[in-house]
């Protein structure tokens, strides 16, 4: 549901406040997506309890759950992390100082822009919540802390198998 700036009102703000409405915009878009992925994922969850072990080889449930689980972790954490920017960027207090750092770095005309709220919301939140902001990225460690998540549930699974049932 895009809007042009005249119909949401948005062109009456000042340039700050337009850059939070629309970064506000996307951040809450943002959110909403990885909700919907997280209630998908918890469907995949139900099929695959009712696919039972029993039913398919429990190496390739087991991989099924554990590939399932990180991903449900990753979705988590992204949105937390995207929550966290939509309620910051609208509470945080930038000082000048801050916008000063972009002037200097980027030009006049970027001082107030979506470039420049948006880096300072985002090292806001990274001061708050340094493992959410992780997780808010596509580094390597995001990922291979993920992919470390669900080597890990797939080794309990298939041990906690063999403890149990043999």
């Amino acid at each position: 549901m895009h809007t042009n700036q005249a119909e949401s009102g948005l062109s009456d703000l000042d340039p700050e406040q337009e850059a939070r409405a629309s970064l506000l915009e996307h951040y809450s878009a943002q959110t909403s997506a990885h909700a919907t992925e997280l209630l998908t994922m918890a469907l995949v969850a139900i099929a695959l309890v009712e696919i039972r072990p029993s039913v398919t080889p429990y190496e390739g449930w087991a991989l099924a759950a554990a590939i399932l689980a990180a991903l449900f972790l990753r979705t988590l954490l992204r949105m937390l992390f995207w929550g966290a920017l939509s309620d910051t960027v609208i509470h945080v207090a930038f000082t000048e100082e801050d916008f000063e750092r972009y002037k200097k770095q980027y030009g006049e005309k970027y001082r107030y822009s979506l470039l420049s709220v948006g880096k300072l919301t985002i090292e806001k939140v990274s001061e708050r919540y340094p493992v959410r902001s992780r997780f808010g990225s596509n580094t390597c460690s995001a990922k291979c802390a993920i992919v470390a998540m669900g080597i890990a549930t797939f080794v309990f699974l298939y041990l906690a198998r063999a403890l149990l049932f043999h």
